[in-house]
């Protein structure tokens, strides 16, 4: 039977998104163990650290596993183009596909997800892209991350359906997820590196 993966950022003594998160788990087991249920409230580290942390949370039908680490967030300052055909709609723990297709990144730091020549992700980011007056983030991704979520949430940034050719229109390109917040991770478009689709 599967299982999955959640990942919390814990900092300033204070677990992030904790709501999203555990929406993101009960649609995860309403689905694949409808009779199962936790709650992150009644896990939580004692006491909650300051520094940034990744709570890691394993689970399938109950929970299997919880650590938490200091985040040491990589580093990213390109992105090669990929073209993809698998899908993770949810969290699975073996990430197989993703991490081969990150294997093939050359001398890039991650890969920029296509899917039927429209943007998705990459390996662990959400994005959004900068058109001169609003963020753009794609309306079908690879996985509707939290931090996605609560940004659509605030209208800081937008859905679209994003095609490649769009590329050439946006001048900046924001990468975020759980643990590395809005505004963290932002790049000159020209980053991107097309790997000759």
């Amino acid at each position: 039977m599967p299982q999955f993966i959640e990942t919390i950022r814990i900092e300033q003594g204070q677990a992030h998104h904790l709501d999203l998160h555990q929406q993101r788990i009960n649609r995860t087991l309403a689905k694949f163990y409808p009779h199962s249920h936790f709650f992150l409230s009644t896990m939580l580290p004692h006491p909650l650290p300051m520094e940034r942390c990744k709570w890691r949370i394993v689970y399938g039908e109950e929970v299997v596993s919880t650590s938490l680490e200091l985040y040491n967030p990589r580093s990213i300052e390109t992105l090669r183009l990929l073209d993809s055909q698998f899908s993770y709609e949810y969290k699975f723990l073996n990430r197989t596909a993703i991490d081969n297709a990150f294997a093939q990144r050359g001398d890039a730091d991650d890969v920029l997800f296509l899917h039927n020549g429209f943007i998705t992700d990459t390996s662990i980011f959400n994005v959004a892209f900068f058109d001169g007056l609003h963020w753009l983030t794609p309306a079908s991704p690879l996985l509707k991350g939290t931090m996605r979520h609560h940004l659509i949430d605030l209208k800081v940034i937008f859905e679209a359906e994003l095609n490649i050719n769009d590329l050439t229109s946006f001048s900046q390109v924001s990468l975020f997820n759980a643990l590395n917040p809005w505004g963290e991770i932002v790049l000159d478009i020209s980053s991107i590196q097309d790997c000759s689709l």
